[in-house]
């Protein structure tokens, strides 16, 4: 094991202190086990993100009808919000407006 300090505020070392009095365990026990706890659940959290995200690829499609967006991905997105970017694909779209220049 590794040996580590923590700075708890008095209301939190209050709070440890009587859940582990309360389960008949060690401050230190109490710590490892919450720490354990909260690792699990962020690795659970992220792993439901992962699949929440992977459920939804394929599912929608271009309003425009664009078929290449997985190809030119951030050439699509700078052509969305407009982003003058070094993917800017110089070919024109079909959806793409001429502006006049302001003088």
């Amino acid at each position: 094991m590794v040996r580590t300090q923590v700075r708890l505020s008095e209301a939190q070392s209050r709070k440890l202190r009587a859940a582990a009095r309360r389960d008949g365990i060690s401050l230190a026990e109490a710590i490892r086990r919450l720490v354990a706890r909260g690792l699990a659940e962020a690795e659970t959290d992220r792993a439901q993100r992962y699949e929440r995200g992977a459920r939804a690829v394929g599912k929608f499609r271009d309003r425009r009808g664009a078929r290449d967006v997985a190809t030119r991905h951030d050439a699509s997105l700078e052509e969305a919000f407009e982003w003058p970017g070094p993917h800017r694909d110089p070919r024109p779209t079909a959806t793409s407006t001429t502006r006049a220049s302001p003088r």
